[in-house]
């Protein structure tokens, strides 16, 4: 029998960008979680980016659940970012997938474990190696 395994969220908002961090499985109530959080923290103009690097398994109805929830909820699609192993088995049309090159940098510009150095610079270059499909 199949036991429904947790699911967690970790949010962080700075000026007009959302990110999220999801972890465990993901699925229609797992979806609804995360448009409640969403609803409450979203303003026109923000972008959302969901880090899916920590998620087990994506529910067949999760991707609809999502895509339908941040509808309801007026997030425009072309406002959402996936990026981790699970993107795209959750973007759906509109939405984006950031995938990243070799080298595993993310290029977000600034001074994240991912990037390094000060304000994600080495050697007197910012990095920039995500591509955006």
């Amino acid at each position: 029998m199949f036991e429904p395994q947790a699911f967690t969220i970790e949010f962080r908002k700075q000026q007009n960008t959302v990110h999220l961090r999801l972890a465990g499985y993901f699925d229609g109530p797992a979806a609804y979680r995360l448009a409640d959080l969403l609803q409450g923290n979203f303003r026109p103009g923000d972008r959302v980016f969901i880090g899916t690097e920590r998620l087990r398994w994506v529910a067949p109805g999760g991707r609809s659940a999502l895509r339908t929830l941040l509808r309801w909820i007026g997030v425009p699609s072309e406002a959402v970012y996936f990026k981790g192993s699970k993107a795209p088995a959750l973007a759906y049309d509109g939405s984006k997938v950031i995938t990243f090159k070799a080298g595993g940098k993310c290029g977000c510009g600034k001074d994240c474990a991912t990037c390094g150095g000060k304000k994600g610079k080495k050697n007197g270059a910012a990095t920039r190696d995500e591509q955006v499909h």
